[in-house]
């Protein structure tokens, strides 16, 4: 046979793969260690009660307390490069500051109250805090498509405090999640993503409109996913059943967010939802 004969034919065999591997849904293939179970219950922005603010001390503080398994945090990058928590886009919606969060250093965050008087808390106070007794979702919030500073102080903390096997971060920016992995093999990963972008209830609708058109796409997702290699998915909680079970019968451990409803909760658990983030979760927590 010629050997353009049977370039051709290796190329297109190659190409068929290549399409192959591309419209198929990676297996789920556990990468790092951790501490079993994932947490079914999870305080969203650390909150139980109400009485705190989210994402500060006392209400980290309480959740701790708290009979739930897991706390979800935001946490951004300060100009000097300090981790530290915060959920709004602009420090006026939620601060006595103004302006984007990422502009100023630690020294001047911190100065910037809550309006209830709450200080703004650096990730490392949490850790100290939390240690390993509970899950640690860390909600990682950038503008930057390519942050490496922020992957490289991220990884290097988590790894001084010794929290690789309880401390999952988690991102809708898979390249983020990528340079982690890269980075470091042994850090959880959360690969967080949606369909729906209408925000609903407390959710901010200017930040579901940045995520690009691609990544709201279940095709580009099935690729982001096969990329990254995540150890949990985490998933709006009104995600189409079909995909969701699909995922699940994949093997994939799946947390939704944000479930503050009961009914809604027992029938992603009966789908084999492995764990749910909720601003009320000691209600969900009653009724199971």
């Amino acid at each position: 046979m010629h050997v353009k004969t049977i370039l051709k034919i290796f190329l297109s065999f190659c190409a068929v793969a290549f399409c192959i591997q591309l419209f198929t849904e990676a297996p789920y293939k556990r990468t790092t260690p951790h501490r079993e179970p994932f947490p079914k219950y999870s305080a969203h922005k650390a909150l139980i009660s109400g009485k705190h603010k989210g994402n500060t001390l006392l209400a980290i503080q309480e959740a701790l307390t708290s009979p739930v398994d897991g706390i979800e945090i935001d946490i951004r990058l300060s100009k000097d490069g300090i981790p530290f928590l915060y959920h709004e886009e602009k420090l006026e919606e939620d601060t006595i500051g103004v302006g984007a969060p990422e502009d100023y250093t630690w020294e001047e965050l911190e100065k910037m109250t809550y309006r209830d008087g709450s200080k703004l808390v650096r990730l490392e106070e949490v850790f100290n805090l939390v240690q390993s007794k509970k899950y640690l979702f860390l909600d990682t919030k950038t503008a930057k498509i390519f942050d490496f500073r922020f992957v490289r102080k991220l990884s290097k903390i988590i790894q001084g405090h010794k929290l690789q096997e309880t401390v999952i971060v988690g991102s809708f920016n898979p390249i983020f999640l990528f340079w982690m992995r890269v980075l470091t093999k042994d850090i959880l990963l959360m690969y967080d993503f949606t369909v729906n972008i209408m925000a609903m209830g407390e959710e901010i609708q200017a930040q579901f409109d940045k995520i690009p058109w691609a990544l709201r796409q279940p095709f580009f997702q099935k690729l982001m996913r096969r990329l990254v290699r995540p150890d949990l998915l985490g998933i709006r909680w009104n995600l189409e059943e079909k995909l969701l079970k699909s995922l699940i019968d994949r093997g994939y451990p799946v947390i939704c967010w944000t479930v503050d409803d009961i009914g809604i909760a027992h029938q992603l658990f009966e789908l084999g939802v492995r764990g749910v983030q909720s601003n009320k979760p000691l209600v969900l927590m009653g009724a199971d």
